[in-house]
């Protein structure tokens, strides 16, 4: 209970306040040490669709070949010592991984350096590495896809 009235105290302060508030998960991080990227390709594996979408839900591409599917799971590189906070941004994207058009997991993108796993087994948000960071950048440019930020602090 104590730990739900603080998540809903930090939730009402993220939305009157206009910087980012960032939490530390306790001890779920050092369950999944040494698995954060891999536990992720494990669940999307046989992904054949990604649509990406602006936030709030406006579809923006659609991805359908393997080849690009493969590129983008290949750049995902987390740094797991700056990852598990949680950010209480909004977030900039939306991946949507689908295997034969059933949904199997959201991972939202906050511009410009991290991800999260909605409903999936991290324990807050991913960080990804410098180059990491700026591949997928380019990637997302390449596509005519320009995630921001409405905030600074989540740099």
């Amino acid at each position: 209970m104590k730990r739900f009235l603080i998540t809903l105290l930090m939730l009402s302060m993220a939305v009157f306040l206009p910087q980012c508030i960032i939490v530390k998960p306790d001890s779920e991080k050092k369950e999944m040490e040494g698995k954060w990227e891999s536990t992720l390709l494990a669940n999307l594996a046989g992904v054949d669709i990604i649509e990406v979408y602006d936030i709030p839900l406006k579809l923006r591409l659609t991805i359908t070949e393997e080849n690009e599917i493969v590129e983008l799971l290949n750049l995902i590189e987390i740094d797991e010592e700056q990852s598990g906070e949680v950010c209480f941004c909004a977030g900039s994207l939306l991946l949507r991984f689908k295997k034969q058009s059933l949904k199997i997991e959201d991972i939202s993108y906050y511009y410009p350096s991290r991800f999260r796993w909605k409903n999936g087994r991290w324990p807050g948000d991913a960080v990804l590495t410098p180059s990491s960071k700026s591949r997928i950048e380019n990637w997302f440019r390449q596509r005519k896809l320009e995630p921001t930020s409405r905030t600074e602090q989540c740099r």
